[in-house]
């Protein structure tokens, strides 16, 4: 009898660490993730105004309710990358209309801050939340039965944001859930419950990463790297300087960021190693050189990016291009 009573304090226990056993998600966006699109924010586990995603580390902001699934640059989403349900249900609510990037314009989103976006109920008091869709996007309306994978919009730059991405949020009889370890967001980030995730929706936490990279022939300003990710396949062999680039994110405190750029003959024309100074959910870094003498070596030039967190390498990201 004690036994049985150990058993069902347990398996209540359980319960409550971790409510999601009857519901799983797939991936909610249809790009590779790491790749073409990234984990830029978690929902925040932290006390007060500390931040703490579920890892118990700094990739979220104070009141994040959802997981942030970003592109690369403007141009990414006007080529229209698919939100997709990551579980069926009815639809209960959908909004579109809303402008992309009128909040970056300066343009008061108060009240419509999801911007254009899908709510979905699925059984037993859960829901899931998609926002900042693209402007005319929505593909389904209130009632429709929506199954996994289903074409719910575009991700876009509606509402309150500065980036394209979806903020995917997920609740449970009204209180939100996070879907990397299935417990609430009250709850501390060192309780560990099951993941929500399908085993084959590829989506792990990770700690920080490099979105995209390029050589350039003159040092880019920080709007053309989030419009287009510019990067030329092949170099005029008399441009007056060869500039690398790379967009980090996920960047902490002490992190070590690396730019090398190395030439057809394996001569080195940049290798810049700097520390962060401080945590920051983006970050964008540059180096090169002016051309020595008449014209460039004709040959493939490789441009290398690194990032080190306490050692040990936490993502790396390779451009190239060739002067005939």
């Amino acid at each position: 009898m004690k036994q049985l009573a150990r058993t069902f304090i347990l398996l209540c226990l359980v319960s409550l660490t971790n409510p999601a056993f009857a519901l799983e998600f797939g991936s909610p966006v249809d790009c590779e993730l790491d790749e073409t699109c990234f984990i830029q924010q978690y929902v925040d586990h932290g006390a007060g105004k500390s931040v703490r995603d579920t890892h118990c580390g700094h990739r979220s902001y104070d009141g994040h309710k959802g997981t942030d699934f970003r592109l690369p640059d403007l141009a990414a989403m006007q080529s229209g990358v698919k939100i997709i349900a990551a579980a069926g249900g009815i639809v209960v609510g959908t909004r579109d209309g809303q402008a992309d990037g009128a909040f970056a314009s300066g343009k008061s989103v108060k009240k419509r801050e999801c911007g254009n976006g899908v709510a979905i109920r699925h059984s037993d008091g859960w829901t899931t939340q998609y926002c900042h869709m693209r402007l005319d996007s929505v593909a389904v309306k209130k009632g429709d039965k929506v199954s996994i994978g289903q074409t719910l919009g575009l991700i876009g730059l509606s509402g309150l944001t500065e980036f394209p991405h979806l903020h995917f949020q997920v609740t449970k009889d009204k209180e939100i859930i996070d879907p990397f370890d299935g417990t609430a967001i009250s709850q501390n980030c060192k309780e560990k419950g099951q993941a929500l995730w399908t085993k084959n929706s590829d989506i792990l936490y990770n700690h920080g990463g490099i979105m995209s990279v390029g050589i350039v022939d003159a040092p880019p300003d920080y709007a053309s790297i989030k419009q287009s990710s510019p990067s030329l396949e092949t170099f005029a062999i008399n441009s007056s300087a060869m500039v690398f680039w790379a967009h980090f994110y996920g960047v902490e405190n002490n992190d070590l960021l690396t730019l090398k750029l190395t030439g057809p003959n394996g001569g080195t024309l940049l290798d810049n190693s700097q520390v962060m100074t401080k945590t920051r959910a983006a970050e964008m870094r540059f180096g090169g050189r002016k051309r020595r003498g008449d014209s460039w070596d004709k040959g493939l030039y490789i441009g290398s990016a690194t990032l080190h967190r306490d050692g040990k390498l936490i993502a790396t990201r390779n451009a190239e291009t060739v002067i005939p």
